[in-house]
């Protein structure tokens, strides 16, 4: 007799999907901030895996936004903290930020300390499922700018860091390419090419019988 659970569909919008293991699929977000291939921390915290999630604040996504805040808002009911403060949530309002690529988007913050599943466009040969993606092609794979789906759990934290409905980043799925967003990861020819300007040879500013 299996001990395995079955893992059921509980509810479904076009860019949200809620498990009965209590993860949800969000798809179609543009990427930003990745930490796929090593964990990374802030100030003092403990490295971690992570990312933010862009949802365009669009109608097209209008019914996925209320389904993730139904859900996180039952985590905290659950824990008699119904009124939980839009800064304590995973799902945030970029334009309250000061950064420019967050604006016109819900955030999804979402972080683990396990190396998330990564997965590509593709059949996977030995598995016959999604393409796998090793860690060391992660960065040239997953880049702040292009489309992904991204798999989550939703967790409550209480604590002397104070209480919050924070998600586990479970794994995340490349979906397509877009324009890089300038200022996260390495910067692009593109913005290298505008920078600097084409020198002649002949001025490199010593005379050749110097060198």
């Amino acid at each position: 007799m299996s001990d395995v659970i079955e893992r059921k569909v509980v509810k479904e919008e076009s860019h949200v999907i809620t498990y009965s293991d209590s993860t949800i699929l969000v798809k179609e977000v543009r990427l930003s901030y990745p930490h796929f291939d090593k964990p990374w921390a802030l100030g003092g915290d403990k490295p971690k895996y992570s990312m933010t999630g862009l949802m365009p604040k669009t109608p097209a996504y209008a019914k996925s936004k209320a389904l993730l805040d139904a859900v996180i808002q039952k985590v905290a009911a659950d824990k008699q903290n119904p009124s939980l403060p839009a800064s304590q949530r995973f799902v945030r309002d970029g334009d309250e930020t000061d950064k420019r690529s967050f604006k016109g988007h819900w955030t999804i913050n979402a972080s683990e300390e396990t190396r998330p599943g990564l997965r590509g466009r593709g059949v996977d040969r030995v598995t016959g499922r999604a393409r796998i993606i090793p860690p060391e092609e992660a960065v040239e794979v997953f880049y702040p700018g292009c489309w992904v789906n991204m798999l989550i759990k939703p967790w409550w934290q209480s604590n002397t860091y104070g209480k919050r409905v924070n998600a586990n980043l479970v794994a995340v799925q490349f979906v397509r390419d877009d324009t890089k967003i300038v200022g996260e990861g390495r910067i692009g020819d593109d913005a290298i090419d505008d920078s600097f300007g084409v020198l002649p040879d002949d001025q490199s500013g010593f005379e050749d019988d110097e060198l």
